[in-house]
């Protein structure tokens, strides 16, 4: 049977195939022109016919940047975003919207020409708020270059990425963390002072200024501090007020050398030499904060060194590496350089002297290794940076340590470390229980620079008393004791019965160890260990104070 549809059916029909084609199609939300940006140079705008608005931004190159401010979203969510570009080389660019974390996009196709269409696009997905956005366009890596952009489409898209971590502007430590902060006006907003975090607050109701004071734990050598006032503040933080003291009696204005502007924060460096440290350093810190109704302080942060003024030279306070023979105990590569009555070879990262460093030639790389000979769960470590050539400050690298039952363990990274300013102790906290004899900084690259210096690598912790390096026993475990406690620590996966005797052979404790680590407390005695998993015994004696 023929069936022959009516023009009225035939209309339908094309009315629903292009409502489908229209549903399957992308929603643009917003176009924006990449000439009308608000540009960094070298990036500019150049003029040519076959464009989106016959032009383009070139030149995109290291320092470049398009802005787009008051980017008006109505849904928070996620979002395609398109980049229309010509290039003749694979190249890439980072979208960062808002203060989120940066987003990666490159270049799929190369384009026949570099000045001249055919445009080819590429895309990534980004977050954006709902209300107003900013967007920053910028070449990927920052010192390399991205290619020449001509507009770009803001799509809706039912892909959906997890929020982005928030950006940060403070630092990871610094010497408030360990101080003893007072204040004119406590109250619960008070620890968001000092957390390392600019997106919380304290704030100081109905006052228009406000002081607060911190009481280092060792007296420090300031050679720079961090200011904010909240991400979105319009106060003027430069116009705040810090004073140092000896003694938390007499004051004395502090006045930093610089000031960068950091669009949520302000840092100030100050100009240190090592001869002058003992008259410029100070245990008391004290930051008068202005505010126009109420003073808010998001982030008070202070950088330098500490100074603990020793007849001996030795500023830095002691760490386990003290005591140890460097000469015998440590190895490094490269060496360091070195030369007739003068000394910058690797064992000076040891020493606690200010005026001292390690420094090699040559190389954007180094490792450093040194051997204790004793068990330490470690705490946390620090790096201090020299006194110049910001370009030679370590960037990336891993902190390892060693025992004999686990081996070599990473027990930190850092990939794209900025060091404050110059002469700056920077802290980096350690989440790990086992015990390590030997440890091995691993440095991967730097700023820059061809060569490489470091002013001082110190390591914080416990030694596992009575122990030693003999706590680490079979059956993948580790074995030791604390003040009122025997630890122990067993491999993932492996099912183990412990029993604990007194000197009188006496079971004191046992059961199954049913968590990675397990915590037994025990009076002051000796004790032996005894561990099983189901085919033998293995046991040690460990010594509780």
């Amino acid at each position: 049977m023929k069936i022959i549809k009516s023009t009225k059916t035939k209309l339908i029909l094309c009315l629903l195939l292009f409502m489908q084609l229209a549903a399957n199609a992308q929603q643009v939300v917003l176009t924006l022109e990449a000439e009308k940006g608000a540009l960094t140079l070298p990036a500019k705008v150049k003029y040519v016919n076959g464009y989106s608005g016959n032009a383009y931004v070139g030149d995109n190159d290291s320092g470049s940047s398009i802005v787009f401010n008051d980017v008006e979203i109505a849904e928070e969510g996620t979002y395609e975003f398109k980049t229309y570009y010509t290039s003749m080389q694979l190249r890439s660019i980072a979208i960062k919207s808002n203060r989120y974390t940066e987003t990666v996009s490159t270049v799929v196709n190369s384009t026949p020409n570099w000045d001249a269409p055919p445009i080819a696009t590429m895309s990534a997905y980004i977050y954006l708020n709902q209300g107003k956005n900013t967007i920053k366009i910028t070449p990927y890596p920052k010192d390399g270059a991205g290619p020449n952009m001509d507009k770009f489409e803001i799509i809706k898209t039912n892909v959906t990425i997890p929020r982005p971590e928030y950006e940060r502007i403070s630092f990871i430590s610094d010497f408030t963390d360990d101080a003893e902060i007072t204040a004119q006006y406590v109250n619960g907003t008070l620890p968001y002072l000092t957390d390392n975090d600019e997106y919380t607050v304290y704030k100081a109701d109905g006052v228009t200024s406000a002081q607060v004071t911190a009481k280092c734990k060792y007296p420090v050598l300031l050679t720079g501090y961090l200011l904010s006032a909240g991400i979105s503040s319009s106060e003027d933080v430069t116009k705040w007020v810090l004073e140092s003291s000896k003694d938390g009696d007499s004051w004395t204005d502090v006045r930093p050398s610089k000031s960068t502007n950091l669009s949520g924060a302000y840092l100030f460096e100050i100009n240190r030499t090592y001869g002058a440290a003992a008259a410029n350093s100070a245990q008391y810190y004290r930051l008068t904060a202005k505010g126009t109704e109420d003073v808010e302080i998001a982030e008070w942060q202070l950088f330098g060194v500490p100074y603990i003024d020793n007849t001996d030279g030795k500023s830095f306070p002691v760490d386990i590496t003290e005591g140890v023979d460097i000469q015998s105990k440590a190895l490094g590569y490269p060496e360091g350089s070195y030369g007739v009555g003068w000394s910058e070879k690797f064992y000076n990262l040891f020493d606690r002297n200010l005026s001292t460093k390690y420094y090699t030639s040559g190389s954007n790389q180094y490792y450093v290794e040194i051997d204790l000979d004793k068990a330490y769960q470690i705490d946390s470590y620090t790096l201090t940076s020299a006194a110049d050539f910001p370009d030679r400050d370590p960037k990336k690298w891993i902190f390892n340590g060693y025992n004999d039952e686990l081996g070599w363990v990473e027990l930190d990274m850092r990939t794209d470390f900025l060091f404050p300013c110059r002469y700056a102790t920077m802290k980096f906290d350690i989440d790990n229980s086992a015990g390590f004899s030997k440890f091995l900084l691993d440095v991967e690259g730097n700023n820059g620079s061809a060569d490489s210096q470091l002013l001082k690598w110190q390591i914080s912790g416990k030694e596992m008393a009575g122990s030693g390096i003999g706590n680490f026993i079979g059956n993948g475990c580790s074995v030791w004791a604390e003040q009122g406690k025997i630890n122990i620590l067993r491999k993932e996966g492996a099912l183990l019965t412990y029993n604990i005797f007194n000197l009188s052979g006496m079971s004191i404790a046992k059961g199954i160890l049913s968590a990675a680590k397990q915590e037994i407390p025990v009076s002051r005695g000796i004790y032996v260990v005894m561990l099983n998993d189901g085919a033998k015994n293995c046991n040690t004696k460990v010594i509780v104070l």
